[in-house]
């Protein structure tokens, strides 16, 4: 694009990501490997001011140490702003930077073995097929925090590179504000099997919250009376039978 062009260092944009801060404000964020924010007008479709270009400290991303991808995706949570390229993320105190790499919210062993692709062995490891082409979003609903990306494990065209799926997982946070990784499986996320459900992957929350012990395991703390936890289409349950909690 000719704005993409104009920027020093140029870029280009496609597929931008936007923020709704908490203060109010709005903001667009976009590049390919070289990133740029600009908070919006009232219009929602203008710019409010010139873009300014992001820092990202220590990047890394599936071409390798100090580049990113494109797509890039802002959220904010718990009073940090997180800034993501596929399923490789920064951290910073403003929406302007600079960002800090912190990881990647993928990992593969953490990843169903139906939905693994590629080589699992080979170096470098952010190279991997398992960490490739994962273009995704954050968001909130209920309480609870979701991702959502590409993904090819079950792709049946001919070229999966342009014609993917997407799979969706719950997102837990740490106390030092850095993300546990997804979950990626057929189960997905809304629905439930009565076999085993974790209680931190609840579809709505009220008056409790969710948190980990000293050992990162997550689980759902404060419950009391007037408390809910909303799981639902919950298959394999039995008739008149009772699901228990522990």
């Amino acid at each position: 694009s000719s704005l993409g062009a104009s920027l020093s260092p140029p870029t280009t944009i496609r597929d931008p990501g936007t923020l709704s801060d908490p203060d109010g404000s709005h903001y667009i964020v976009f590049g390919t490997f070289e990133y740029y924010i600009a908070r919006l007008d009232a219009d929602m479709i203008s710019l409010a001011e010139a873009p300014h270009h992001i820092m990202i400290i220590n990047a890394m991303g599936p071409y390798g140490p100090g580049k990113t991808d494109d797509k890039p995706f802002l959220h904010h949570y718990n009073g940090s702003y997180y800034l993501s390229w596929g399923c490789f993320y920064a951290v910073a105190r403003t929406p302007y930077g600079p960002y800090t790499y912190v990881g990647s919210v993928v990992d593969q062993a953490t990843i169903a073995p139906d939905f693994r692709i590629g080589s699992q062995t080979s170096q470098p490891w952010y190279a991997r097929e398992d960490y490739a082409d994962r273009h995704g979003s954050f968001w909130t609903y209920g309480g609870q925090w979701y991702y959502a990306c590409n993904d090819r494990s079950h792709s049946t065209d001919p070229d999966p590179g342009y014609f993917r799926d997407t799979v969706f997982a719950y997102v837990h946070y740490y106390a030092n504000g850095t993300i546990a990784p997804v979950v990626i499986n057929g189960q997905g996320v809304g629905s439930y099997s009565a076999a085993h459900i974790e209680a931190e992957n609840y579809f709505k929350i009220e008056n409790a919250v969710k948190g980990h012990d000293a050992d990162g395991n997550f689980g759902v703390y404060g419950i009391r009376a007037g408390s809910t936890l909303y799981y639902p289409k919950v298959t394999g349950v039995a008739t008149a039978s009772r699901l228990t909690f522990r």
